[in-house]
């Protein structure tokens, strides 16, 4: 071979072996089995690290049972570990993981292969973090998926550690020979797969695709889910789900992720700001405690802006409670369904909104001015001024918490009939709070005038369905109701005995502050839909658990409710009470 030829082979062969380590340092395949523990985990670009400690194989022994016909189900075998998951991120944003946790069988020396017996659904199970038990499959199975997990917000550069809990059990059936069993040693364990790590686009993309459907709170010990009930549509529902998020310094919750939602690019509701629309998938979030205890939706006098009575209106665009919660920029011009605008008689002139020739509202004042704790509230508007109530709030929002909140378009339709399911349950309602398949209605007197059947915000109130939608249903004791029966149950009726057990006592939205696990006694909570029967019935959220209406003037607790811009992202937590999402 000539000296020319080994010396070029002598160079591929060095190329070779460099090329060779820097794709070592993009690409590592790392598997581990120590305290059998199996990893399965791409490290691409060293953008996170994985390591993961404490086992759950401790192997499962059948002695001392005949293991036939027991004559009731006896527990005779489990084990109990923390599945301890610990993620570096080396990244300069907020990293977000999702990974399967996997039940795979373990093969050894005086290690039994297990098979179900015949006709049982419940004799050798695994569960996760308070997840409901799975049977686990025969051995030539291998492995199964038990579910989904996530990390939560990773910080920049930080470590984020995960403790799943893990229990095994077997279990002595009644009414099968399960003696093929006896004396037998199984042995599986649990392992991580399928990671996916990333940085969401959007916090709604991180709600979607980077959290856990399903857990047991720590509060009620009761179970919460994330569902979809319509499509592109996420809720979460149950008695206290891990939807806490740390917002304008306090806490609030997330109601779910609406799809299509039609927001103004502009900063505020007027007019020539909201001239170029956009919709996007948004997160809807509620304060977590109240921020008035009695507080009017409305109390204007007749001929005063929308009202024709002295009762005030159930016209949101123009009603007190929403010029307290949004201030004056957001005196929106209603429309109606064909796009007509009512209320052209309304001015801002100086600091006072004039409806009609006649001053019902300083709106200098609004929970959004971000300046102080003071609030001017009208206790009444007449048709020769105006008085005013002084009150304080705990928190007001501030000038960086309002630029991540989205004007949206809120729908102001309504209903006079409700008291049956067809009408009243919060599939009606949500139908009808949106005039799907024409079933909304307004108010259409001619004194003044009809009712817009939308406004462009920043702060509204609950809607009927959004409560309805936040039950988890019980279908575990006789008598009960399953979510799906909840939300085809008039809203009118959930204070009966059954239907507060199932649906009211399962619902998120019926308490206030939900760490105390009970409502906040006598307190109703407004809603934003209107009661279209008459022009001053607005609809309400009883202490009870049931949906109802007040007259506007009526004094009911408030509990925020908005949108955050289509761009917003957490900086951190992971949703609990301890660890909310932070939003800064």
């Amino acid at each position: 071979m000539k000296r020319k030829d080994i010396f070029i082979m002598i160079i591929t062969f060095v190329l070779l072996i460099i090329i060779i380590s820097l794709s070592y340092a993009y690409f590592v395949l790392n598997t581990n089995l120590t305290n059998n523990i199996a990893q399965n985990i791409s490290f691409d670009d060293d953008a996170y690290q994985i390591e993961v400690s404490n086992r759950n194989a401790t192997p499962i022994t059948i002695s001392n049972y005949a293991m036939m016909w027991s004559g009731q189900d006896e527990l005779v075998a489990n084990t109990t570990e923390n599945f301890i998951i610990n993620i570096t991120n080396n990244l300069n944003n907020a990293l977000y993981c999702t990974y399967d946790i996997v039940w795979e069988w373990k093969t050894g020396s005086g290690i039994s292969n297990y098979t179900i017996t015949s006709g049982a659904t419940k004799e050798y199970t695994v569960s996760w973090d308070g997840n409901a038990e799975v049977q686990v499959p025969n051995y030539n199975a291998s492995s199964f998926v038990l579910g989904k997990n996530s990390t939560g917000a990773i910080a920049p550069n930080g470590v984020t550690t995960v403790t799943v809990p893990i229990d095994i059990k077997f279990y002595n059936l009644a009414n099968f020979n399960q003696s093929n069993h006896y004396n037998k040693t199984y042995l599986g364990y649990v392992k991580i797969d399928n990671i996916a790590c990333g940085i969401p686009s959007s916090f709604a993309d991180y709600i979607v695709n980077y959290t856990p459907r399903s857990g047991v709170d720590a509060v009620s010990n009761s179970p919460w889910i994330l569902t979809s009930d319509r499509e592109g549509e996420w809720r979460y529902a149950g008695k206290n789900p891990d939807n806490y998020i740390e917002f304008n310094g306090e806490l609030w919750r997330i109601i779910g992720v609406m799809p299509n939602t039609t927001y103004c690019t502009g900063e505020y509701g007027t007019e020539t700001e909201c001239s170029t629309l956009a919709t996007g998938d948004l997160v809807k979030i509620i304060r977590n405690s109240i921020l008035r205890s009695v507080t009017n939706w409305d109390y204007k006098q007749t001929s005063v802006g929308s009202s024709n009575t002295n009762n005030g209106s159930n016209d949101w665009s123009d009603s007190q409670l929403m010029l307290m919660l949004n201030g004056k920029n957001y005196l929106k011009t209603g429309y109606d369904v064909n796009g007509n605008k009512l209320h052209s008689s309304y001015t801002i002139t100086s600091n006072v909104v004039k409806g009609n020739g006649y001053n019902f509202y300083n709106a200098s004042y609004s929970y959004l001015d971000g300046n102080g704790l003071n609030l001017y509230i009208p206790a009444s508007a007449t048709t020769s001024g105006y008085s005013q109530l002084y009150t304080s709030l705990p928190k007001k929002i501030s000038n960086s918490a309002l630029s991540k909140i989205a004007t949206v378009r809120w729908d102001l339709y309504g209903t006079n009939s409700f008291t049956t399911d067809a009408e009243g349950s919060p599939i009606a309602f949500y139908n009808k709070e949106r005039n799907i398949d024409s079933s909304g209605s307004v108010y259409t007197g001619t004194t003044p005038e009809n009712r817009p059947v939308y406004w462009y915000g920043k702060v509204g109130l609950l809607y009927p369905s959004d409560y309805g939608y936040a039950t988890n249903g019980d279908g575990s004791t006789s008598g009960s109701y399953s979510r799906t029966q909840c939300l085809e149950r008039t809203l009118n009726t959930w204070f009966f005995s059954n239907v507060i057990t199932s649906c009211a006592q399962n619902d998120w939205l019926r308490y206030g502050d939900i760490t105390s696990a009970e409502p906040i006694n006598g307190a109703n909570k407004w809603l934003i839909t209107p009661n279209s029967s008459s022009s001053h019935a607005v609809f309400n959220l009883t202490s009870l658990g049931y949906v109802s209406y007040s007259s506007a003037y009526i004094t009911d607790s408030i509990y925020p409710v908005l949108y955050l811009k289509a761009d917003t992202r957490p900086s951190g937590g992971n949703g609990t009470w301890n660890n909310p999402y932070i939003i800064e």
